[in-house]
């Protein structure tokens, strides 16, 4: 007898995923720092971008780069960005494109990330003003096959300027220690005037100039007790270097050259004075407020 033996068998099969891209999750901040004390006018920040596929194939991609500019500050300082194809026309893109006719194009493995790194380059120095300033960029990643829309991924600039202040001589002598002034020879008989000297203020922010003497706004003799008072004036307005003085505000920042105060010392004649050698110290304090 002849037996029929029929066998069967079910294969499992496993769906092949295409390609599958994604942004990395990640930061998604771009903190802009200034070179400390503005040792250096050009601000560079280099950032990435990370993209990932998770699908069996390959992906033909295209990163595009544009600005939100409602959400960011009108204030943001002007800068550039560049990228794998040399500068970003962000001038040109007054908010997220919705096309994959620009950007950069490349093509992500299967199963791997692609970096895409880009610079911005700012000029920050003085004459910039305190603040913290943001801007917001969008990045769409186009996929080249039809039916599939451009992913989407915010990331905001943020630039801190931080308050600080810098003061600067003119028409003083002194290199290594204190700026010094020079009176030269007292007159006894009429009024004895400083060569012209001024201060230079560079400040990110509204500034507040005080200025305090060792004994008070005088002149001390070298090795004795005799004082000769003087008068300082710093823009026209007569100080007391006493420490009662309320100082002068300045309720804005300053330009990149400064602001310059001219300052003036004057000594009165009186033919009593002892002959010697005077000095004082004064101490000038510039606040960014």
């Amino acid at each position: 007898m002849s037996v029929a033996v029929l066998f069967a068998t079910t294969f499992a099969t496993t769906a092949k995923a295409e390609c599958d891209p994604s942004f990395v999750d990640g930061d998604n901040t771009i903190r802009l720092i200034p070179p400390p004390s503005f040792s250096s006018d050009q601000l560079n920040e280099t950032f990435q971008v990370r993209i990932r596929n998770a699908g069996d194939e390959p992906c033909l991609l295209r990163l595009g780069v544009g600005r939100r500019i409602a959400d960011g500050s009108q204030q943001f300082p002007t800068y550039s960005l560049t990228g794998p194809d040399g500068n970003v026309p962000l001038s040109s893109l007054s908010g997220a494109p919705d096309t994959g006719s620009f950007g950069t194009e490349f093509v992500a493995p299967p199963g791997e990330q692609v970096v895409i790194a880009y610079e911005i380059r700012m000029d920050v120095g003085w004459g910039s003003e305190a603040g913290i300033f943001t801007e917001d960029l969008v990045f769409q990643l186009f996929d080249d096959r039809p039916g599939h829309p451009p992913i989407i991924r915010d990331a905001r600039l943020m630039l801190e300027i931080p308050k600080m202040a810098l003061i600067r001589f003119a028409g003083v002598s002194g290199i290594d220690g204190p700026a010094l002034i020079e009176m030269g020879a007292i007159s006894p008989h009429s009024v004895t005037q400083s060569p012209p000297f001024a201060l230079r203020i560079l400040s990110t922010s509204g500034y507040r100039m005080e200025l305090v003497s060792d004994n008070g706004g005088a002149l001390r003799r070298v090795n004795g007790p005799d004082l000769i008072p003087y008068e300082l004036s710093l823009r026209g307005q007569r100080l007391e270097l006493d420490g009662t003085s309320d100082g002068i505000e300045v309720n804005r920042h300053t330009s990149s050259l400064g602001d310059v105060h001219p300052v003036t010392v004057i000594i009165q004649p009186n033919p009593e004075y002892h002959a010697g050698d005077y000095s004082d110290r004064v101490f000038i304090t510039v606040t960014a407020m």
